[in-house]
């Protein structure tokens, strides 16, 4: 599992999964994509926690990937790569 927080969170689902609406704590069926190419990388879970309503307070996506180290370390580079998110 793979744990994001902050004001940006919303932002990092939606351009790694094209999916414009998150329901607040809803396990939500996602395909992963690299948004610079549009390539898929992964099919997994998210589930997105409005600030306030969550653990830290802010807001928080907890994504659950398939977790081959493939898989996972092209998640983070598809991150990096896109400045999506501190790592």
């Amino acid at each position: 599992m793979i744990r994001l927080s902050g004001e940006n969170v919303l932002r990092v689902l939606t351009t790694l999964t094209g999916r414009q609406r998150w329901t607040p704590r809803l396990m939500t069926h996602c395909s992963f994509a690299d948004p610079s190419n549009g390539s898929f990388f992964d099919q997994g879970m998210a589930c997105y926690y409005a600030e306030g309503r969550s653990y830290t307070g802010e807001n928080v996506a907890e994504i659950f990937l398939h977790g081959s180290p493939a898989t996972v370390k092209r998640f983070y580079q598809v991150m990096h790569d896109n400045a999506l998110a501190r790592l």
